[in-house]
């Protein structure tokens, strides 16, 4: 039986925030805590168990976000199963704070992910969950018994619960920008709409915006696109989370006429999506 906790990212986050967040959730066992040199940075070598969202990959490290985030209130126990939001980082999150040089012959190829501070859920007794009060407030949570602490679940049940509320939480489209000025455009997967020009896309229109997606293969696109139009550098990001896993394209600018055929070509397509979705004056 697996003793369950689960750690989330994000301090005060609710959990359509936590799954919305995360590039990776998975049931993981902690099989070992090598420090790194020169920091102390506690890393935790996972062998992940299930993967609700995100790639399949079964050999993961994870890191506090914050170095202070460590052993014993937020540190993860070799030997002790997790259920775990994590967002994804690059080595040099770690390695580029305090001369740390020895992070990439531990990770040694796996992927590197971090998480946050919010408490955790605990398995007490090998069947139940112990959830924070008030968490699992949503029409259709599943049963619960109150106790001094919060909540307790059934391990199971929340395992089923949670994985079709990741399902439907898909597809989505997010688009943030580094611009002060507004907020971010949200699509969720019924069509409702935050921070566009309409409140709701009807069907027809979504299922169009979907097709025009697939069209411009969206998923092969590289990680960074366009070129700046100015000496000020206005990133906008497109984040689409659909079938399992988040891909999430960086376009630089429009300034076509800076880049070669070969990069020309991918800044189109990610322009051509940009514009077909309701942003507020389009």
């Amino acid at each position: 039986m697996l003793a369950l906790l689960l750690i989330a990212c994000g301090s005060g986050a609710s959990l359509d925030e936590l799954i919305e967040r995360a590039d990776r959730i998975v049931l993981a066992r902690v099989v070992a805590t090598p420090w790194v040199k020169g920091r102390g940075t506690e890393l935790s070598e996972l062998s992940v168990e299930h993967v609700f969202f995100g790639p399949e990959e079964r050999h993961l490290f994870a890191v506090a976000r914050d170095p202070k985030e460590r052993a014993p209130r937020f540190g993860l126990e070799a030997g002790h199963d997790y259920l775990l939001f994590l967002e994804s980082i690059p080595a040099s999150y770690v390695s580029s704070k305090g001369g740390v040089r020895n992070v990439e012959s531990i990770l040694q190829g796996a992927p590197l992910c971090a998480f946050g501070p919010e408490p955790t859920w605990k398995l007490l007794d090998g069947e139940r969950v112990l959830v924070p009060k008030d968490t699992l407030t949503s029409a259709g949570a599943p049963p619960m018994v109150e106790c001094t602490e919060g909540e307790l679940v059934e391990r199971g049940v929340l395992v089923d619960w949670l994985s079709r509320r990741i399902e439907r939480s898909m597809p989505s489209i997010s688009v943030t920008s580094s611009s002060p000025v507004g907020g971010p455009l949200i699509i969720r997967p019924d069509g409702s709409v935050t921070g566009g020009s309409t409140t709701r896309l009807e069907p027809v229109r979504l299922a169009a915006l979907w097709e025009r997606i697939a069209a411009e293969r969206f998923d092969e696109l590289p990680d960074s696109v366009g070129a700046p139009n100015g000496p000020c550098l206005t990133v906008t990001s497109i984040e689409i989370r659909h079938l399992g896993r988040k891909k999430v394209v960086h376009v630089l600018g429009g300034a076509l006429e800076k880049l070669s055929p070969t990069e020309r070509a991918p800044a189109e397509r990610a322009l051509r999506i940009l514009r077909a979705l309701p942003h507020t004056g389009s």
